[in-house]
């Protein structure tokens, strides 16, 4: 199974994707079970047929590695938050972990 320890928690949130190489994918959600369960449904349709348009290059290609994820929940938060807001405190994280599968460029508020 590509992903492991999907938590059962269904609020917003920002997650990790923690590789057995030790990499990291990060990402956020106002529902975060239904996401990983979406992820982890294209990571099969991406081993069984080789390519996925909704797996990111960098995940895609360390699936075909055998690399196998284990997730993990970073922060949880109320339905007051609004996605917008969500999607920067991901990009919080991303920047905390350098060393990722994330291929979205990291914009910076001015």
């Amino acid at each position: 199974m590509p992903i492991k320890n999907i938590p059962e928690y269904s609020g917003a949130g920002v997650y990790a994707l923690i590789g057995s190489d030790g990499r990291y994918y990060i990402g956020s959600s106002k529902n975060v079970n239904q996401r990983l369960k979406t992820h982890l449904s294209c990571m099969r349709r991406s081993i069984k047929n080789g390519h996925d348009a909704f797996v990111s290059g960098k995940l895609e290609d360390a699936l075909h590695k055998g690399i196998t994820f284990d997730c993990k929940l970073l922060a949880t938060f109320g339905e007051e938050l609004s996605k917008s807001e969500l999607e920067e405190i991901e990009r919080i994280f991303i920047r905390k972990h350098v060393n990722s599968y994330n291929t979205k460029p990291i914009r910076h508020k001015l």
